[in-house]
C-alpha cells in the first residue's frame, strides 16, 4: 500500500513538471553550505559571479573575462556588495578602469592579481576608484597591476586618502600603494610616512630614484620588487629592518646606502640586487651582508660615534677617502653642502680647513684651487 502511494506522488510530480512553463533566468543561485557554516548562494549578477550571505555580497569572480570598464555594483538583490574574493580578477588583462562602490569594506589580497605583462602587452588597468565607506585593502590586492595609473579616493573617506594618485591611510602615515604605471622618474616619499606596506612600488617600472625619509622605519617584504629602472637609493638610519626580497630583480640598481650601521638585513642573497654596490659603515650590517654575499661594498668611514684610530685617518682634502685628491672631493663637499650626503667624522676631519665642524663652500674652493694649482698646500 505504501509503495503504490510513493508511485502517486512521484507520478504527480512528473506530471507537473510536464506543464510548468519555463521562464527566463536572470540570475542563478545553488544553496551550498553545511549547516556548520553560514548559509550562501551561489549566483550571477549580469557577467559577475557572487556569494550571497544573510546581508551581504561577495564578487567572486566572473563568467567571461570582463573588458574596458568594470564597475562593481553596490547591490545585488537588495544586498549591499561588500567583499571582493581572494583572487577574483586574477589574470584579467583587458580591464581598462575600475570602479568600486562605497559600500565596499574588503579587498582581499591578489583581489587584482590582474596583468601579467609581457614584452608584447600594452598597460592596461588605468585606474581604481574607491568611495565613501571604510575599506579595508590587504598589501597584496594590487600586486602586479603594472598598468595601474592612479587610485583616486574621495575627500570624505573615513580611512583612505591619495595624493597625486598615490594610495595612502587617512593619516598620510602608511603609503599602500604607489601606481605601477604612474609616469613619474622619481618620487618623494611625504615625511608623515612611517611606513610602507609590502608590494608599495613593485613592478613600478618607469621610477628611477625614490627619497626615503628619516621618518620611516622599517622597508617590509617586496617593497621595490621589480623596479626595473631604478638606480640607486638611500635608506636612511632611522629605518632599522630592509625584508626579504625588499630590492628583487631591480636589474639597474647600482648603488644601495645603508645609513644605519645596524639595520637588520633579511639574510638572503635576495634581498638586494646582485648589481647593487652595497654602501655602508665599517663593521656594519651593510658590510657583512655584501662580504657575506659576494658584493662590492664602499666604506663610509666609522660609524657616527664611534672612535677612530689612527690608520682610519684620511688625508687632507680627501672628502670622498679614495686616496686621491681630485674633482670628486669638490662634488663630495658640495652635495654634503647641499643636504644630498653626508660625510663620516674621518672625512669631515679631512676638509674642516676653517674649523667651523661643517662642510662649507669655502673648503670645497680650497681643495678646487689645489687641484688646479693655484694653491700648494692643505691643512686640515
Amino acid at each position: 500500500m505504501k509503495f503504490k502511494k510513493i508511485i502517486a506522488v512521484i507520478s504527480a510530480f512528473c506530471m507537473m513538471g510536464a506543464v510548468m512553463p519555463v521562464f527566463p533566468v536572470q540570475e542563478t543561485a545553488v544553496i551550498s553550505a553545511s549547516a556548520e557554516e553560514e548559509e550562501y548562494a551561489e549566483g550571477i549578477y549580469e557577467n559577475l559571479t557572487y556569494n550571497k550571505y544573510a546581508d551581504y555580497i561577495e564578487i567572486t569572480g566572473y563568467v567571461e573575462e570582463p573588458t574596458g570598464e568594470l564597475v562593481i555594483p553596490e547591490e545585488i538583490d537588495g544586498l549591499p556588495v561588500k567583499f571582493i574574493e581572494q583572487g577574483a580578477f586574477e589574470k584579467c588583462e583587458n580591464i581598462t578602469s575600475l570602479t568600486i562602490p562605497d559600500t565596499m569594506t574588503t579587498i582581499s589580497k591578489y583581489a587584482f592579481f590582474c596583468i601579467m605583462r609581457s614584452e608584447n602587452t600594452s598597460s592596461t588597468l588605468a585606474s581604481v576608484r574607491m568611495f565613501d565607506d571604510e575599506n579595508s585593502i590587504k598589501t597584496s590586492a594590487f600586486f602586479n597591476c603594472v598598468g595601474l595609473k592612479k587610485i583616486y579616493v574621495s575627500d570624505t573617506h573615513p580611512t583612505l586618502s591619495s595624493v597625486d594618485g598615490v594610495l595612502f591611510d587617512k593619516n598620510k602615515t602608511e603609503l599602500i600603494r604607489y601606481p605601477a604605471e604612474k609616469e613619474d622618474s622619481s618620487y618623494i616619499i611625504p615625511e608623515t610616512v612611517t611606513k610602507i606596506f609590502r608590494f608599495a612600488f613593485s613592478g613600478c617600472t618607469e621610477l628611477k630614484s625614490v627619497t626615503i625619509p628619516k621618518s620611516v622605519t622599517s622597508i617590509e617584504e617586496k617593497t621595490f620588487y621589480h623596479c626595473s629602472s631604478l638606480t640607486s637609493i638611500t635608506i636612511p638610519d632611522s629605518v632599522t629592518s630592509i625584508a626579504g626580497n625588499s630590492f628583487n630583480f631591480c636589474k639597474n640598481l647600482i648603488s644601495v646606502k645603508i645609513e644605519n650601521p645596524e639595520c637588520e638585513i633579511y639574510d638572503d642573497r635576495y634581498t638586494i640586487s646582485e648589481t647593487a654596490t652595497i654602501y655602508g659603515y665599517e663593521g656594519s650590517t651593510a658590510q657583512a651582508y655584501a662580504e657575506k654575499y659576494d658584493r662590492k661594498f664602499v666604506s663610509l668611514g666609522s660609524a657616527p660615534g664611534t672612535s677612530e684610530t689612527e690608520s682610519e685617518e684620511i688625508m687632507p682634502g680627501d672628502a670622498d677617502s679614495n686616496g686621491v685628491i681630485n674633482i670628486l672631493d669638490v662634488i663630495t663637499i658640495n652635495k654634503a653642502v647641499l643636504g644630498k650626503d653626508s660625510l663620516s667624522d674621518s672625512q669631515l676631519k679631512a676638509i674642516d680647513f676653517n674649523q667651523n665642524s661643517k662642510p662649507d663652500s669655502e673648503e670645497s674652493l680650497t681643495i678646487l684651487k689645489y687641484i688646479v694649482g693655484l694653491v700648494t698646500s692643505m691643512t686640515a
